[in-house]
């Protein structure tokens, strides 16, 4: 069918090269481009040949080798994903679920999902059941991006529920559903970030929380077969940070804010945020105790031994600020560990453990991403700490299935370090 006939039937022909991807770019992934996707510091797609050689990528060979230094940048993940102009973000909807019964009865059957059980199943603790349960619902009358992350996260609460109790029966909704409303989510998300006003900062902090939400559920089923660093979830998980520190900007101390009372309630477990501007960091939207409970770095800072990669291939760089990211990284994992020895495994503790790539120096994402070797240790250590709440099922069996993962890929010295990530796992050797 011509496109003029498919116009004159009414019927409209599928913007195929509008899709989007939750990564990367849809039309390069299609292609099968062999270079990475690049954007540039809007956000904006950077357009590369399929034959164009990879000197920017992560993995290479000029300057400082597999972990070259990047340009230090404020990161702002609402603008690279959501970030106008960026080539494929346009979607208007042509694609959408068409309206009709159809439609309201699967919207009827997921928000009755998440009011009735997934809404309460994403809270840590009693603080953050009302908000999650009652309030979220209702706030979603004033947005279309939370409506469609409610729906979202119900429609992967029933996959999840569904493979549970009885993998033989037809699901209750389609695998394709939440992928489907998250792609609408993201496209009034955008919107709604671009025009943020102190009336719509609750709603669109917590449809943030959703998508950390989402990247969480994404995290216990990828491929690890090769295995690639999880850099993508660290990064959907760091723009909340973005994200709340603009509430904190529009709405300062408003005790009725919801955004305020989140940011209230959390910030006594973080340092200063690195990855935010100088004016938002000074701000005090999350500063925090600097005792550490007393113990510092100890406890792991072994990891930081220099002589580690001695019998490397490949030199390992090391300057000022990577020494400050692994620190950093360090200091806040022996942090949730000091908690956990002083008060036991808490709602508290995992609050902590949540929030880790949101507090994370972007410099030490950018290693993660370079599969540095002692980038990936520490974060072994962090899934191995996240390991025991895997019974949230928006966290499941992450923790034990990356923390082996990360032990297969590391030879040597290195592989000696992950015995107390492997220890820690243990007992959770019935999941994963």
């Amino acid at each position: 069918m011509s496109e003029s006939t498919a116009s004159a039937s009414g019927l409209r022909v599928p913007k195929l090269g509008h899709k989007k991807s939750m990564f990367g770019c849809q039309r390069c992934r299609a292609r099968r481009v062999k270079v990475p996707c690049v954007y540039d510091r809007d956000g904006r797609h950077v357009k590369r040949s399929p034959r164009a050689s990879d000197k920017s990528s992560p993995a290479s060979s000029s300057g400082e080798g597999p972990y070259e230094k990047r340009e230090s940048r404020e990161w702002s993940l609402d603008q690279h994903f959501f970030g106008a102009g960026r080539e494929g973000a346009e979607d208007d909807g042509d694609n959408d679920p068409p309206e009709g019964r159809a439609r309201r009865m699967l919207e009827a059957r997921l928000m009755h999902q998440y009011v009735t059980e997934t809404g309460s199943s994403i809270a840590i603790d009693e603080v953050s059941r009302d908000v999650f349960a009652r309030l979220t619902p209702q706030l979603a009358f004033r947005s279309d991006a939370l409506l469609y992350s409610i729906y979202t996260i119900a429609a992967l609460h029933l996959g999840k529920l569904h493979d549970k109790t009885d993998p033989a029966a037809a699901p209750v909704v389609e695998p394709g559903v939440a992928g489907k409303y998250f792609s609408m989510a993201l496209r009034e998300h955008r919107k709604e970030i671009s025009q943020l006003t102190p009336d719509t900062v609750d709603p669109v902090c917590l449809t943030s929380c959703l998508m950390r939400n989402y990247a969480s559920i994404q995290l216990q089923d990828r491929s690890r077969q090769p295995y690639t660093p999880p850099w993508e979830w660290l990064i959907v998980t760091k723009s909340s940070t973005t994200v709340f520190a603009e509430a904190w900007r529009l709405v300062g101390i408003e005790p009725k804010s919801i955004a305020f009372q989140l940011i209230k309630g959390t910030r006594h477990i973080h340092e200063p945020a690195r990855g935010i501007s100088s004016q938002n960091r000074d701000s005090g939207i999350l500063k925090s105790r600097d005792s550490n409970n007393g113990r510092g770095r100890r406890c792991f800072e072994h990891l930081l031994d220099r002589s580690l990669s001695d019998g490397d291939a490949t030199p390992e760089p090391w300057d000022a600020d990577i020494q400050a990211a692994y620190e950093s990284a360090i200091d806040y994992i022996s942090n949730i560990l000091g908690v956990i020895e002083l008060d036991g495994p808490s709602g508290n503790v995992c609050r902590m453990l949540v929030m880790f790539p949101m507090l994370a120096d972007m410099r030490y994402v950018d290693l993660v991403r370079a599969a540095s070797p002692r980038a990936l240790v520490i974060l072994a250590h962090y899934f191995a700490l996240l390991a025991e709440y895997h019974e949230f099922w928006w966290l499941g069996d992450s923790g034990v299935k990356e923390v082996r993962a990360i032990a297969g890929e590391l030879t040597g010295r290195w592989k000696e370090l992950m015995v107390w990530p492997l220890n820690m796992i243990e007992k959770y050797s019935v999941i994963g």
